[in-house]
């Protein structure tokens, strides 16, 4: 303060000067602390211009800055939304192909189940077809080879019934020779085959 008040005072002493030079009464030092108009209109004047050059060379290009960094945050907040939303629909088109996916795989995996039971099933059927069809061969082959053997075994006992009737009508025959006949007759079925 007494620095201040030092100034001023040195301020004081050209003014008294110049008054008095032009004929009025000299100033007395301000005894205390009293108001300068003159210094304050100069602090006035020296603010004005530091605001003035702070307007135009500092706030305008500070200001600038600060839009541009304003701008720069924006747009990366956009494109942060940007890639997030992109990402939530990435992750929603993901989750659907999976779930996709997994009904396909469900929907193959019964469909092979139901080929596999419709191949055995048909697989099974064929095979009672074939063994049907095997069964029955082999009941006709059979038959065929029983109503052989009935009609060879026919044959041969009207073969030996006729040789038996002309032995008896050429001879005539007792109880005796009647047994006889009848015991080669069984003697020749025993040995045909």
């Amino acid at each position: 303060m007494n620095g201040l008040r030092t100034s001023l005072t040195g301020l004081f002493v050209p003014l008294q000067a110049v008054a008095a030079a032009a004929g009025a009464a000299p100033l007395a030092a301000p005894a205390g602390p009293t108001l300068d108009w003159a210094l304050q209109v100069w602090t006035l004047i020296t603010f004005g211009l530091v605001l003035f050059v702070l307007w135009r060379y500092a706030y305008g290009p500070l200001r600038a800055m600060l839009g541009r960094r304003d701008a720069e945050l924006r747009d990366t907040l956009a494109q942060a939304e940007a890639a997030r939303r992109a990402a939530e629909e990435l992750h929603a088109q993901n989750v659907a192909q999976l779930d996709r996916a997994r009904t396909e795989a469900r929907e193959l995996i019964e469909e092979s189940r139901r080929i596999a039971r419709e191949v055995q099933h048909e697989a099974e059927q064929q095979a009672r077809v074939k063994a049907d069809q095997v069964l029955a061969q082999t009941q006709a082959e059979l038959d065929a080879e029983v109503q052989r053997r009935v009609e060879e075994l026919k044959e041969t006992v009207a073969n030996l019934s006729l040789g038996i009737a002309r032995q008896i009508v050429k001879e005539n025959l007792d109880e005796r020779r009647h047994a006889e006949l009848i015991d080669e007759f069984v003697a020749r079925l025993k040995q045909t085959p």
